[in-house]
């Protein structure tokens, strides 16, 4: 059309024009092509770059600008439009898709191509070898370790495993599931693999590999489970990470570099619900975002075992990708697809017992999760002796000076909240502390029971509390929350819209726990509790 107005057809033949309009046609479908061609020649880029397409790029345009990152938020985490009545609920701040946009513009230009996006994510996008998205769990059985890994295609599920890198002549088979999910983009279909490793030596390093004959992963490293006797047990602690928008990639990226480092490796991680926000709305998710995800956290997961408690965001089709993708301790009778073991679950591990419950499902008195929860919680206080700590991990907090659902959290005796359910148990077990997610924001609540802070609010170090603290950490990813409660509730100890993971190290003894923060890799809070 430009050249039209801008040069004389007039004098020339039809056919001439027809020739070059046919000419310009072919050259523009063959630069369209470009970009798919390319991606083809990369298959690890290829969920990168539907994440762009169809998720980011809300105007299809090809680029990303402030609005398609502000429309993305609202379907990430389901808040508000314009015709959402609640002025309760949140947008999220301009400073932060502001600040999301200029780290993604390499040339500053105010929109960000694929080319500039993809830079960003560099180990996502490199070709990824099947088998991919390799992790691990721990099992009710101390001398195991589960190893979980997705293929495209059904294959046979081996593990060769060793004590030496050089020499992984142990070899263990396990099983294939295969499960499917439909989208506007068509039907997802992968397997997912599972292989126990049995009669393991307590805390002995092993070197293992997955696949299959003709395809093998790199090979990882893992310690399994020590004797109770160990002297310390560190583990770190994440919510509501999601992939590469806004900053889940760059939280995981951190975590790898820190668990890498000489003295900083951790025993396990546990993350509290939200996992891959690849429930964007509603209506559906999204498969793929599922593989990014995990492939994102493959560097620690795949080295210490990542224990997860279900979020909102993990619901869709029944909880399918959810049910599928892990696999935790608990009462696999049923079929996978059925099965509760995974919503609410414990496991052991040196000196701490954890408890896995699902803030999604009913848990009030008399239903088949608090009988759970009462009579898991009842044996680990006997065995305290052994474990001496105690921690529940759900999605939604118990304790939150979040504004936009700060209603949810009173202690009222006639809902069903967690407040008027479980806090009498927690304290009748005296369970240490809860960890949840959900709001995204950091916060660190005091010792407190019904409301009430039992320990001094001028320090963070607390001697034989009566009750348990809470930890908000739905800071690992999703777009963090500025509004809060006014004036900060006495319970409250420290709130930070700011992004970054925890960490705990623990002997018979003490408790040390920091938030280390994305932006300076430091640590921005701490708290002690010694018994």
């Amino acid at each position: 059309h430009s050249l039209d107005n801008n040069m004389s057809f007039g004098s020339r033949s039809t056919s001439r024009r027809t020739a070059l309009v046919v000419a310009l046609v072919a050259v523009a479908l063959a630069l369209a092509m470009t970009t798919p061609v390319t991606d083809a020649l990369e298959p690890g880029s290829k969920n990168l770059r539907l994440f762009f397409d169809h998720q980011l790029d809300r105007n299809e345009d090809g680029v990303l600008t402030a609005d398609d990152l502000l429309q993305w938020s609202h379907t990430m985490d389901d808040l508000p439009t314009e015709n959402d009545p609640n002025p309760e609920h949140a947008e999220v701040e301009p400073e932060q898709i502001a600040g999301l946009l200029a780290d993604l513009d390499t040339d500053a230009n105010g929109v960000v191509t694929y080319d500039e996006f993809k830079i960003h994510f560099d180990r996502l996008r490199h070709p990824y070898p099947q088998p991919t998205e390799v992790h691990l769990a721990l099992t009710s059985n101390p001398t195991e370790m589960v190893v979980m890994w997705l293929t495209e295609h059904s294959e046979p599920s081996i593990v060769q495993y060793g004590l030496d890198s050089t020499n992984i002549s142990l070899q263990a088979t396990g099983e294939i599931n295969e499960y499917s999910a439909v989208s506007i983009l068509g039907e997802w279909k992968g397997y997912v693999h599972r292989v126990t490793l049995k009669e393991l030596t307590p805390s002995q390093q092993y070197f293992y590999r997955c696949g299959s004959s003709t395809n093998w992963t790199q090979v990882f490293d893992f310690f399994a489970a020590p004797q109770q006797t160990v002297n310390q047990t560190s583990f770190a602690l994440i919510g509501d990470m999601g992939t590469v928008i806004p900053y889940g990639f760059k939280v995981s990226e951190m975590m790898a570099d820190h668990f890498a480092e000489s003295g900083r490796r951790w025993d396990f991680t546990v993350h509290a619900g939200d996992v891959a926000y690849a429930g964007t709305s509603h209506k559906r998710e999204w498969e793929f975002i599922w593989d990014l995800f995990q492939n994102q956290v493959e560097p620690f997961a795949a080295r210490a075992p990542y224990m997860v408690a279900v979020g909102n965001h993990e619901k869709y089709y029944d909880y399918r990708a959810y049910r599928n993708r892990f696999w935790f301790p608990g009462n696999h009778s049923t079929p996978i697809s059925q099965d509760a073991g995974n919503l609410w679950y414990s496991f052991d591990h040196g000196l701490v017992h954890v408890t896995c419950m699902s803030t999604e499902h009913p848990y009030n008195v008399g239903t088949p999760q608090y009988e759970f929860l009462r009579n898991d919680l009842a044996k680990a206080a006997a065995n305290r002796e052994q474990r001496p700590w105690i921690f529940l991990v759900g999605h939604r907090p118990m304790y939150c000076s979040d504004k936009p659902e700060y209603n949810s959290h009173n202690g009222d005796p006639t809902t069903d909240n967690l407040q008027a359910q479980l806090e009498p148990l927690l304290h009748q077990y005296a369970v240490d502390g809860m960890f949840t997610g959900h709001m995204h924001m950091y916060e660190r609540v005091f010792p407190v029971f019904r409301n009430q802070t039992v320990t001094p609010t001028n320090t963070n170090h607390f001697v034989s509390p009566s009750a348990p603290f809470y930890l908000v950490q739905g800071n690992s990813g999703a777009f963090v929350d500025y509004h809060f409660v006014q004036p900060q509730p006495l319970w409250s100890a420290v709130r930070l819209s700011e992004w970054g993971y925890g960490r705990f190290d623990v002997n018979r003894t003490h408790l040390h726990y920091e938030f280390i923060n994305l932006e300076t890799k430091a640590v921005k809070d701490e708290m002690w509790i010694t018994k």
